[in-house]
């Protein structure tokens, strides 16, 4: 059987409000269409950029790895790191132009990273059941948490933007456990009835956490765990599946939080409270869902997402959308957009499937 490549990522056919197709370009040939992509001209065209620098003889390339999460340094934008199923950490500190790889994680499954937004060079990264550390931006790695029991994994990782010794992690068993010395020990914080994917804090208060449960959508606090409020009834209100696939808090914008559902988008201006419907291409009655989104940092009016099949970008806040086909089907993407050039949109596969 054929394989059915998925990113010949020429978005060539665009079918709504957008007279321009994409056109991708790689800067290797003969490469599987996945791992990292960036486009300078706000999602118009990507260039594929999987080149790893290695001292071997024979080339790395990302173009067949499956991205888990890719994270920007808050401090610092030109500096992304890929965590990946099965083949460890990815870093760039040229903006996703070139890529090294950490020797240490190298054969790992990263699920979570994060990086201390006051202290570049700090960084954690998850790896199954064990957190490791850096403090010299990516040259030495330390083992700072085991977890002990079969089948953990820790799924998200964050840092108090306020007070960066204060590092949160979440499990796939539902427990969020913190540590109040920069990861040198740790303490149950809180325990909930589903897997922690995210965990977000308010840089305006960081008393004032969001978290998303598997299976039981967000969470949130005013006072740092003291008490918790579910946000789901609130997101029923205004959608018939709220389903929550993933969440994400404006960095500029304080108390406005989208959250992404499976079949549409949803924003609260207030924390959560209140919540009103973005308007999609994709609708409702298909499984054609929603699987990434992101915004740009300086307007909070252009939006993009995905789905399994389209890359979608509005510039008025979801009234219209130029949405592009992908060639190839069913892909699975993360997308961030780059603080400091917000024309700057970064693509990571994190799935893609092939027809044996």
């Amino acid at each position: 059987m054929k394989i059915l490549k998925l990113f010949s990522l020429l978005f060539i056919t665009t079918f709504i409000l957008s007279g321009c197709s994409i056109t991708l370009k790689s800067n290797t040939a003969g490469q599987r269409k996945g791992g990292f992509y960036l486009s300078s001209d706000s999602g118009k065209t990507w260039q594929q950029k999987a080149l790893v620098s290695s001292v071997a003889a024979e080339k790395k390339s990302l173009s067949s790895v499956n991205i888990n999460v890719m994270v920007l340094d808050p401090q610092d934008s030109s500096a992304l790191y890929l965590g990946t199923a099965h083949k460890g950490l990815y870093y760039s500190y040229d903006s996703g132009q070139s890529w090294n790889y950490v020797e240490k994680l190298k054969t790992g499954t990263i699920n979570s990273v994060a990086v201390d937004p006051l202290a570049k060079c700090v960084i954690y990264v998850g790896s199954l059941n064990r957190l490791f550390k850096s403090t010299d931006c990516s040259r030495s790695w330390e083992q700072i948490y085991f977890d002990s029991k079969l089948g953990e994994e820790i799924l998200f990782t964050a840092v108090d933007p306020k007070k960066s010794t204060v590092v949160y992690m979440g499990l796939r068993r539902g427990e969020i456990l913190i540590s109040s010395d920069s990861g040198a020990s740790w303490s149950s914080f809180k325990q909930f009835n589903g897997a922690i994917f995210k965990i977000l804090i308010s840089s305006a208060d960081p008393n004032v956490m969001y978290v998303m449960v598997s299976g039981h959508g967000i969470y949130k606090t005013i006072d740092r765990g003291v008490n918790w409020i579910d946000l789901n009834p609130y997101v029923s209100s205004i959608s018939k599946s709220p389903v929550v696939v993933d969440m994400f808090l404006h960095p500029n914008t304080a108390n406005q939080i989208y959250a992404l559902l499976k079949s549409g988008i949803v924003v609260s201006e207030d924390g959560g409270t209140t919540w009103s419907e973005i308007k999609t291409l994709t609708s409702k009655t298909t499984n054609d869902y929603l699987l990434s989104f992101a915004v740009n940092p300086n307007n909070p009016e252009e939006l993009y997402y995905t789905t399994a099949t389209t890359f979608n970008r509005s510039v008025d806040g979801g009234e219209n959308w130029f949405a592009q086909k992908l060639l190839a089907s069913r892909a699975k993407v993360t997308l961030r957009v780059n603080f400091d050039q917000p024309k700057t949109v970064y693509m990571a596969v994190q799935r893609f499937l092939e027809e044996q």
